[in-house]
């Protein structure tokens, strides 16, 4: 292979690495509260 496709190769990659970990690290935060709500109406309809 050229160092120029070696070239592209390594760009490529890099590529589809950055846009893996935006979409891991770019997700919205949900509210913590939420769950604990669900999980205390849910006790309180059981009892």
């Amino acid at each position: 292979m050229s160092p120029m496709t070696i070239s592209f190769l390594m760009a490529g990659g890099m590529a589809l690495i950055g846009i893996i970990l935006v979409l891991i690290f770019d997700r919205p935060k949900r509210p913590k509260d939420t769950p604990s709500k669900n999980a205390k109406e849910a006790s309180h309809r059981v009892s």
